[in-house]
């Protein structure tokens, strides 16, 4: 029995519509990642005009530090000093209703201890 070799289908993009329409889709499909990794991925040239997506635009946190520590000092053991910010609020909110970010950073190991917080 001979295995027949299949080759890929060679897309012909006829217009840059067919090129943004393609490069929007995988976009999407990969979670809203840049357009330039996308067109990497697919091996299309970046077109020099692509509409933004709405979603990537809403999405995008707006960050502002509200605390944080006036500058790191030596910690002896791990737990005994911690550096910390609050980023937010994210314009998406969590189940709960939570839109700040708390993030913590252990000193003397490096351990981040992130928690959504209102």
């Amino acid at each position: 029995m001979a295995l027949l070799a299949l080759e890929e289908p060679q897309v012909v993009y006829k217009t840059n519509g067919d090129i943004v329409e393609l490069l929007e889709l995988q976009h999407q499909r990969n979670g809203h990642r840049n357009f330039a990794d996308c067109a990497l991925q697919l091996g299309v040239p970046l077109p020099s005009k692509i509409s933004p997506c709405i979603s990537c635009i809403k999405c995008k946190s707006k960050r502002r530090p509200l605390t944080g520590s006036s500058g790191l000092h030596e910690a002896p053991r791990a737990g005994y000093a911690f550096a910390w910010d609050h980023v937010g609020p994210y314009a998406i909110k969590t189940l709960g209703g939570k839109s700040y970010l708390s993030l913590k950073v252990c000193v003397f190991s490096g351990k981040l201890f992130g928690e959504m917080v209102n």
